[in-house]
């Protein structure tokens, strides 16, 4: 029942143009990309308004080269346990959402709750190891082509 999202724009030939982290992160004092900036205000729009987190350094993945956000489980922000009840559910309803606007938003995958989604095989076991937030289970990770 996930809301349709507004797509971003392609090129003329229906592939994704090429992007920098050109735009102020509306959640950090970093930068992430257009198109990134266009899921995050997408899932913001269809209530998905839980704590989010976007451009972070770190020495890998997509939140350096701001093409990643966190969106937090839980209501109050990133708690290290997992998500459970309410917060499990709005976890879940978010993933789909990713999930179903996938070729809409350009994701490139989703992890959450020990699952990582990639649109050509859809969802596998995520193998990381640790806390709530090192195998995703008290956030839900967009990652944007």
């Amino acid at each position: 029942n996930s809301p349709l999202a507004k797509a971003a724009p392609r090129n003329s030939d229906g592939s994704w143009p090429k992007e920098g982290c050109t735009i102020d992160d509306p959640t950090t004092t970093g930068c992430i990309t257009p198109r990134l900036l266009n899921a995050y205000q997408q899932a913001k729009a269809a209530g998905f308004t839980h704590y989010i987190a976007c451009f972070r350094h770190q020495d890998s993945g997509e939140h350096p080269k701001g093409r990643a956000c966190d969106f937090s489980a839980h209501a109050s922000g990133f708690v290290d346990e997992a998500a459970t009840g309410s917060d499990k559910a709005y976890g879940d309803r978010l993933a789909a959402y990713f999930v179903k606007n996938a070729d809409r938003l350009g994701v490139m995958y989703v992890i959450w709750y020990r699952q990582i989604w990639l649109p050509g095989s859809g969802w596998k076991k995520y193998s990381a190891t640790g806390d709530a937030a090192a195998v995703h289970t008290n956030h839900v990770h967009l990652s944007i082509l």
